[in-house]
């Protein structure tokens, strides 16, 4: 048995050898794998079953060629089995002698393959048998494809069959250029190159074929263009010569597409740098070639007129039935879809029509429609005697105007030229809308590209415009018919509204009626003006429409208005036409909006006039028939509906007066209440000590001023009744003192407090608050703790004490109030403005006058006094009987020490009052008890019975140092601390026991070093 030898594998040299065969046009080549299954053919190869190459491709030799695989397969497997090549074969084919030799080989994956090698021994090039055979069956084959193939896929299909015909010719590049007969251009529509090379630049855009005259007259002829190196080109063919030489130097045969007498344009072969030898049997194949693909493209042009024509034709069907179908309501929307349904099925960006006035050579746009990202024509009214003259005249003719190009219209359409130009338009189509003999406007597209108008639209396009004339004319007698109702029915319903509208309406409602006017009858503009006889000027106060000249809100004189409104001021409604207006701001305004005119009547209160109805308009017609009668009617509902407006707001806004000036007595009545029942009694100020003395003439002094005072003192002193003293001496005496308590507000709160704030100002700000300076604006207010105010805040409250000025919180509006402000506090200010506690600049504003309140230590004359007043106060307040201080009494309170809180005197007193159960005051039971610092046990003492009837008599008081008071005060507050728990303020804490605020008590707690938290409880 021979021994099997391993196939070679593949080389880079392979590589390229095996690339120059498959490429070449004499030698037939294939590569199959082990399965006997084509893995590369070229056209050689498949020539012998006439299959195109990529039918071979992945399928076996008995599925591509029956016919020869008996003798194939064989041959291939044993070469595959032994490893050994054949050589010389001969196939046996019917019209070709082939010999075939097969060599082993490994594929690229490493898998055994066979290689077979091909030679055509019946003849030599083109002219071998061979080659006519793989021609003819090109040729079948592609007549049955370009016949079969459906318009849509024909362009795919002409490119894959001009590179099976460049293939089979071995030429480098073929393409197709078909004829634009319109606009006399040619332009490249199919190329095949091969794949080392780039597209021909610029033939992909149309070029006049007047510029080519020798090749057009030769092809129009139905004769190629056939060139080697440029040869048999004539001298003066010099355009050609340029268009060749795109390529290169070589080869180029040119073959007109043509059917009949018509040419349809192209097909261009070339071989660069290549002569050619131009045979009559490849010029043949070359015009068979042509043919094949000028029956194609005739064939699709055919069946797209076809169907172009029965889509055209019911198109226009579809639209003529739903404008006759269409009712009286419905026409404009019916005519609208129309125009859109036209527009998309001619493919065009615009759709339009235009009503034409005869008469003054006009058009006017009633209906439009713009593809989405296209802009509706801005000009909504065409003057014909002045920019289409042209147009005109071929329309009045019953021509449709079919312009591919807008470019090369002629020159006397030199004005319609440059206006479609600059609006982008670049063709154009118009069809003359005609009812009789009478030209009624136009129906037209335009695109913002070129397009070559089809015979099937143009040879419609006067059945268009008699489709729209017919839908036009219909709407225009119609409309004439329900004009008058709608005016009347309109006028009806806003004389309605504006009679029955409250007051608080009127200006909405007047508004709403002017832009309905303005709406249902194309109004520009209306307005509504208020004149001023004195001042002798008009004011816009209610307008609707765009924007139109006259200022609105704005006083304008008379004299700017004198030839638009000076005849309004007589009876009767005016026309004022803008061409008979005076020169000035308002005419040119008139005439660079388009304004024709306008129509304006007298508003009248009795005999008065007191303003002016205006209409605007675009069209001088809009004035005549109905509306023009009916607009006195509309100025007399709209004057009495503005009396009444005015007359129930000038009621509304004196009653808002009186109202606010209520609720502003109603707030001082409540806050004077509250002082009263606070009992707060400046008459009643004892001051028969030296101390007390001074201080009341200071009161006197500073009263009648409104200087800034503020009040120093310990707790309790009467710094509050100082200040109120104060302002029950001073001018303001009649408006209220107002308090506020700077040590109970929250921080977060004091410039609501002090400024006020609006409703919504503030999360649960549900309605306006007025603030403390608000309250108290021409009168006093009193800051009871001043040195308790935030550093924050100090600086807002300098402002209002230097400008008199503040801002509500919520509200821009800067609020002015006149102020005298009383400050009171038992701090030492002096030391917290060093320690940066206190802005300096505020402490000297608001201690211009300062007053310092002394304490009942120092006023021991003032004890009985007061001590009388609080006994006569507390009697009436308890409903008690008569009660009187004894001489007893008189040097308890004279003994006592009192440390200068004029409230403890007052509490001793109410709680005498309150122990004494008959005519006898018992001040013995209410005197304080001074504790020790040491408890002294004492056996009780054995009380006869006669002495539990008489009154205890008092011990004299013990007498004590300053330092034994500060130990005492020292340690009360250690066990109000402890009873509390550590807790200083609220209900139960050590400021509530001792009955003090609890400012003051952590005042005492610094000054003694104390600290709240070594006492609360875990």
């Amino acid at each position: 048995m021979p021994t099997r030898r391993e196939p070679r594998s593949l080389s880079s040299e392979s590589d390229a050898m095996l690339e120059a065969l498959f490429t070449s046009p004499s030698v037939g080549l294939a590569l199959l794998d082990a399965d006997l299954r084509f893995v590369r053919v070229n056209a050689l190869v498949a020539a012998l079953d006439g299959a195109p190459i990529e039918a071979h491709v992945g399928r076996t030799v008995e599925d591509v060629m029956p016919s020869l695989a008996p003798v194939l397969v064989p041959l291939l497997k044993g070469v595959l089995e032994r490893g050994e090549p054949r050589l010389d074969v001969a196939l046996p084919t019917e019209r070709a002698q082939v010999l075939a030799s097969f060599f082993p080989m490994r594929l690229r994956d490493g898998s055994r393959g066979v290689t077979v090698v091909c030679v055509d021994r019946s003849g030599s090039g083109d002219a071998s048998l061979l080659g006519r055979l793989r021609f003819d069956d090109l040729v079948a084959r592609l007549s049955a494809e370009l016949a079969e193939v459906s318009p849509e896929r024909l362009d795919r299909t002409l490119e894959q069959s001009l590179e099976a015909v460049a293939t089979t010719f071995d030429a480098d590049r073929a393409l197709v250029m078909l004829l634009d007969a319109q606009s006399a251009t040619i332009r490249r529509t199919h190329e095949w190159h091969r794949a080392d090379l780039e597209a021909l630049p610029g033939l992909e855009v149309p070029m006049p074929v007047a510029a080519f005259p020798w090749a057009s007259e030769k092809l129009f002829a139905g004769q190629p263009v056939l060139s080697s190196n440029f040869e048999g080109l004539p001298e003066h063919a010099e355009a050609e010569r340029l268009l060749l030489h795109l390529d290169g130097p070589g080869s180029t045969a040119i073959e007109p597409l043509r059917v009949g007498p018509r040419t349809l344009g192209i097909v261009v072969f070339s071989w660069r740098e290549r002569a050619r030898d131009w045979t009559p049997l490849l010029r043949a194949r070359l015009r068979t070639v042509a043919e094949l693909i000028a029956t194609a493209l005739d064939r699709r042009e055919l069946e797209r007129t076809a169907h172009d024509r029965l889509r055209f034709e019911q198109l226009l069907s579809r639209i003529s039935t739903s404008l006759i179908e269409a009712s009286a309501a419905r026409l404009d929307d019916a005519i609208g879809s129309a125009l859109r349904m036209l527009a998309q099925a001619m493919e065009v960006d615009r759709a339009y029509v235009y009503e034409i006035d005869e008469e003054t050579a006009t058009a006017r746009s009633v209906y439009q429609h713009a593809e989405p990202g296209v802009p509706e024509i801005k000009t909504r009214v065409w003057s014909f005697a002045k920019d289409a003259a042209w147009g005109l005249a071929e329309l009045r003719a019953g021509r449709a105007l079919v312009v591919p190009r807008v470019e090369e219209l002629p020159e006397r359409a030199a004005a319609e030229r440059d206006v479609l130009l600059a609006g982008g338009v670049r063709s154009l189509l118009i069809a003359p809308m005609r009812v009789g003999d009478r030209l009624i406007g136009i129906v037209g597209t335009d695109t913002r590209r070129e397009i070559a108008w089809s015979d099937v639209v143009v040879s419609r396009a006067q059945l268009v415009g008699e489709i729209f004339a017919s839908a036009v004319d219909r709407r225009r007698l119609e409309r004439l018919a329900a004009e008058r109702q709608r005016i009347d029915a309109l006028l009806a319903t806003i004389s309605t509204a504006l009679i029955d509208a409250p007051a608080e309406r009127i200006d909405e409602e007047l508004g709403g009626a002017l832009a309905r006017i303005c709406v249902e009858l194309g109004l520009v503009r209306a307005l509504v003006m208020r004149f001023d006889r004195a001042a002798s000027t008009f004011r816009v106060t209610h307008h609707a429409g765009a924007p139109a000249a006259f200022d609105v809100g704005v006083d304008q004189p008379r004299s700017e208005l004198e030839g638009a409104l000076a005849p309004t001021l007589s009876r009767g409604v005016h026309l004022v036409r803008t061409a008979a207006l005076p020169p000035g701001r308002l005419r040119e305004t008139w005439e660079r909006q388009g304004i024709v005119g306008a129509a304006a009547a007298a508003l009248r209160r009795h005999d008065d006039v007191v303003g002016a109805l205006v209409f605007l308009s675009r069209e001088e017609r809009a004035f005549e028939g109905t509306f023009r009668a009916r607009i006195l009617l509309m100025e007399d509902v709209v004057a009495h509906a503005l009396a009444r407006r005015d007359a129930e707001l000038a009621r509304r806004a004196a009653f808002d007066e009186l109202e606010r000036m209520k609720a502003q007595l109603e707030r001082e009545r409540d806050y004077l209440r509250e002082e009263i029942r606070g009992e707060h009694d400046v008459h009643a100020i004892v001051a028969q000590s030296a101390a007390q003395q001074r201080v009341m003439t200071s009161v006197e002094a500073v009263a009648s001023t409104s200087a800034s005072v503020l009040v120093r003192g310990e707790t309790g002193v009467g710094k509050e009744l100082i200040a109120r003293a104060i302002h029950a001496r001073s001018p303001r005496a009649e408006r209220p003192l107002v308090k506020v308590d700077c040590a109970s507000i929250p921080h977060e709160l004091f410039e609501r407090e002090f400024f006020g704030q609006v409703r919504g100002a503030i999360a649960g700000a549900l309605e306006d608050r007025v603030g403390r300076f608000e309250l108290a604006d021409r009168g006093t207010l009193f800051l009871d703790e001043v040195g308790e105010i935030p550093l924050e805040m100090q600086s807002k409250l300098l402002r209002v004490l230097q400008d008199g000025a503040l801002e509500r919180i919520g509200d821009p509006r800067t609020r002015r109030v006149d102020v005298r402000v009383i400050a009171a506090t038992n701090r030492d200010l002096e030391a917290d403005v060093a320690a940066g506690r206190f802005r300096r600049d505020l402490y000297y504003r608001l201690g211009v006058f300062p007053l310092e309140v002394p304490p009942l230590r120092e006023r021991a004359e003032d004890v009985l006094p007061l001590a009388r007043y609080y006994l006569r106060r507390s009697v009436k307040a308890l409903g008690r009987g008569p009660l009187e201080l004894t001489r007893v009494h008189e040097r308890l309170l004279i003994d006592h020490d009192w440390p200068g809180n004029v409230r403890e005197l007052a509490n001793v007193i109410e709680r005498a009052v309150i122990l004494s159960s008959g005519s006898e005051l018992r001040l013995d039971l209410a005197m304080p008890k001074r504790a020790r610092t040491t408890p002294v046990a004492t056996p009780p003492a054995v009380v006869p019975s006669a002495a539990r009837d008489e009154p205890e008599k008092p011990a004299p008081a013990p007498i004590r140092t300053e330092s034994e008071l500060r130990e005492l005060e020292r340690a009360n507050l250690l066990a109000a601390l402890e009873r509390a728990g550590g807790r200083i303020a609220g209900r139960g804490g050590a400021a509530e026991v001792l009955g003090v605020r609890p400012s003051t008590l952590r005042d005492r707690m610094r000054a003694f070093g104390i600290e709240a938290r070594h006492y609360r409880r875990s």
